[in-house]
C-alpha cells in the first residue's frame, strides 16, 4: 500500500505489467497508476522474459 493512498478509491495503487521488446531482446517492468493508468515508472530487467511467461 502506498502511505498516501486514499481508502475511500478502489483503484488507489498501481498496476505492474511484464512488457517485452521483442527487437531490443529485453523486458521490463511497467508500473501504471492503478486509476489514470498513467505510466509511473520502467525497470529493465537482466533478462529477458519469453512471452510463455505467467502466473
Amino acid at each position: 500500500p502506498r502511505p498516501d493512498a486514499n481508502h475511500d478509491q478502489e483503484d488507489d495503487g498501481v498496476v505492474l505489467s511484464i512488457i517485452l521488446e521483442q527487437h531490443a531482446k529485453r523486458s521490463f517492468i511497467l508500473v501504471l497508476d492503478g486509476i489514470t493508468f498513467k505510466e509511473l515508472a520502467r525497470a529493465y530487467l537482466p533478462i529477458h522474459i519469453p512471452l510463455s511467461f505467467h502466473g
